[in-house]
């Protein structure tokens, strides 16, 4: 027997086993499966008023069967259990931004200093970019231009979204500094 799992109500639940998640209230928010961490078998939610919200059906994280509902219990139009957080209409926009407004610090160019920093950040539920720090470092020129280019990116972030609502979501940003011959 699998063991269940409670979380609090602003948790993505993941991992191996059942998950069951409350509303602030105590009311039943969501509750389903994880099997290698994929969504399998059934996946409720329902609102605080106790109204079911979505019935879904997965087989390894692909969806088989699904219904969402209003807070009256109307049918409506089905949409994901959980959407990724993106930048504007394409995460490419933010690769072509970091592409146009990155400067190789003189002083990494000089001695050719090349490489990957990574750069992890958080994506609130309001879309706000914060938390950013180096999980890759390079050198701490380039590190602080990784930073500064990503800072500097116009403030079009859309969160992630858990059964509908905005959800606070962390990324990683990639930036590979090379010197071209």
């Amino acid at each position: 027997m699998t063991k269940e799992k409670k979380h609090d109500s602003n948790a993505v639940p993941r991992a191996d086993g059942n998950f069951i998640v409350n509303h602030d209230n105590g009311q039943l928010k969501m509750k389903g499966r994880f099997v290698k961490d994929k969504l399998q078998g059934e996946v409720m939610t329902w609102y605080v008023n106790g109204k079911i919200k979505r019935k879904d059906e997965y087989v390894l994280d692909s969806l088989t069967n699904g219904h969402c509902y209003t807070a009256t219990g109307q049918d409506t139009t089905w949409y994901p259990f959980y959407t990724g957080f993106n930048y504007g209409n394409d995460i490419k926009e933010l690769y072509k931004f970091v592409g146009k407004n990155i400067k190789y610090p003189k002083e990494a160019r000089k001695k050719w200093i090349e490489g990957e920093v990574r750069i992890q950040f958080i994506i609130e539920k309001d879309g706000t970019l914060t938390n950013e720090k180096i999980i890759r470092s390079v050198n701490d020129q380039i590190d602080q231009e990784g930073l500064r280019v990503l800072r500097a990116a116009p403030a079009r972030w859309k969160p992630a979204l858990l059964d509908g609502e905005p959800y606070r979501g962390h990324g990683v940003l990639p930036i590979v500094f090379r010197i071209e011959p």
